[in-house]
């Protein structure tokens, strides 16, 4: 019998999927200077979220304009 279970491995349970269908939301990997990034959580601290989140929603805000 084939296992039919979804390749979990390496996964960190406890996130809700961002992709809207159950799967796990894909990851993008950037590598800023320090300065930058020291900034972008600055940016994020003020707006009340993390930096990830923060990163986000500036990512997806700037694809839907664009559309």
């Amino acid at each position: 019998m084939a296992n039919t279970a979804p390749n979990t491995r390496g996964l960190t349970p406890g996130g809700t999927s961002l992709s809207g269908d159950g799967t796990h939301s894909p990851r993008v990997t950037v590598s800023l200077p320090a300065a930058a990034k020291a900034e972008l959580d600055e940016h994020a601290k003020e707006a009340g979220m993390g930096t990830a989140k923060y990163v986000r929603k500036i990512l997806l805000d700037h694809l839907t304009s664009n559309e």
